[in-house]
């Protein structure tokens, strides 16, 4: 697994065995404070 710090503080992460397989392939996520909690709505508009 190979870890990548971009200039704009997003680090992302590639898996060795994903490498070749085009974008689909690949696996997203985002960890952070601002994710809302399951079953909450938004009130913003």
């Amino acid at each position: 697994m190979q870890r990548y710090s971009h200039p704009n503080g997003v680090i992302t992460y590639t898996f060795d065995s994903l490498a070749g397989l085009p974008v689909a392939g690949h696996v997203s996520t985002r960890h952070g404070v601002s994710a809302r909690r399951p079953g909450r709505r938004s009130t913003s508009a």
